[in-house]
């Protein structure tokens, strides 16, 4: 996979090569899903630096970090970013039991989306706090995939933000490649290519891109929502609903099919999709802007969303989505072949490519790691 570096592959004398050692540990690449991209692109911006050694370590469970405490003795500094909050609070009292500079890169709190959502219990919502609370305590630097979730870290947690910094999610450069790479392509060879094979439809159809059922409870609260207006939204000779990954114990329609994610018939599919429907409830928060946002958008689909869909972009409503709460589902039909959804998709590519791109995040990531550098005076 790409980014998975063993350990015995890094010798002694790579370490002295470089100033910096700088350990990225993250979630296992053999899962590719939403939690992944964020440090997908720390890795990618941070692996050309010459003056430092850029690993990174994938984690899945506690007993993998107790197997690393060798790689993670070596490291400089520990970027921790989207790995469950029980390995984060274990990793940072690990590293910081060994005087390292820790860096917590929060793109949400599950401990906030699981108590709005209304789903979790007491206990496992405790554990939630207990274990997000130690990280953000134990963490030397904070960066923060929003300026709400520094809010929500002052707020529920009571944590000081005078050592965070706020840097966006952007669109990772594999997808852009793969997209790219698509567009070039006649859209009817794409279709018999890689999309026909997963829907089994002869003939191109339209395709609505929905959010995937998966652990983030937001997403699950979408998809209720979705499975509610399914009825009324779709044409079901012509329309099929596409998810991005569906649990086994998740009921489904048979209108909606699940493919995998960033695969190249993950991409085909949004190529081919009509619209981004994004029908998620007030409740169903999140702690940067969703990947698939990003993703659409880059695409140019046109978004169909509530305002707690495009949570954290600056995407405004009639200029760069169509709001669900407006266009109703008996209505959706209507607003597809109307002539906004031509101005939204160019506008919503636009705001992507000023402000969502790879380079973008490279560019703030590094600038605050020459900050951290700086301030704690690594050598």
């Amino acid at each position: 996979m790409w980014l998975n570096v063993s350990w015995r592959f890094i010798g002694k004398s790579s370490l002295n090569m470089h100033d910096h050692v700088i350990l990225i540990i993250g979630p296992s690449v053999r899962l590719i899903n939403g939690s992944v991209l964020r440090a997908y692109n720390i890795w990618d911006s941070l692996r050309g630096l010459r003056s430092a050694l850029i690993i990174y370590l994938p984690i899945r469970f506690p007993l993998d970090v107790l197997l690393n405490l060798r790689l993670i003795s070596k490291a400089d500094i520990i970027i921790i970013s989207g790995v469950p909050p029980w390995i984060s609070a274990l990793t940072s009292s690990i590293a910081r039991l060994l005087n390292k500079i820790v860096i917590a890169d929060v793109h949400g709190s599950p401990y906030y989306e699981e108590t709005l959502g209304g789903r979790a219990g007491l206990t496992y919502r405790a554990l939630l706090y207990v274990t997000e609370y130690l990280t953000y305590r134990l963490s030397n630097y904070l960066i923060l995939a929003s300026k709400t979730l520094g809010l929500v870290l002052s707020r529920y947690f009571r944590i000081n933000l005078e050592n965070a910094y706020i840097i966006n999610n952007a669109i990772t450069r594999l997808f852009i490649k793969i997209a790219d790479s698509l567009m070039g392509i006649r859209k009817d060879l794409v279709w018999e290519t890689l999309v026909k094979p997963i829907l089994g439809r002869d003939k191109i159809c339209n395709l609505l891109l929905a959010p995937l059922p998966s652990v983030f409870v937001s997403n699950l609260l979408a998809y209720e929502r979705l499975r509610q207006m399914i009825r009324t939204v779709l044409d079901r000779e012509n329309a099929i609903v596409v998810v991005t990954g569906l649990r086994n114990k998740v009921p489904h329609e048979d209108s909606i099919v699940s493919v995998g994610y960033i695969l190249i018939n993950y991409v085909a599919l949004v190529l081919n999709s009509r619209a981004l429907l994004l029908p998620y409830p007030n409740n169903a928060v999140c702690g940067g802007i969703r990947n698939k946002v990003l993703e659409a958008g880059y695409c140019g689909i046109p978004m169909i969303s509530t305002r707690a869909g495009i949570l954290h972009s600056d995407a405004m409503e009639w200029i760069h989505y169509i709001p669900l709460n407006e266009a109703e589902p008996g209505e959706l039909k209507d607003v597809l072949n109307s002539g906004i959804t031509e101005v939204v998709r160019e506008n919503m590519r636009e705001l992507v490519k000023r402000k969502y791109l790879p380079g973008h995040f490279k560019a703030g990531i590094l600038g605050v790691l020459l900050s951290i550098i700086r301030r704690s005076r690594v050598r």
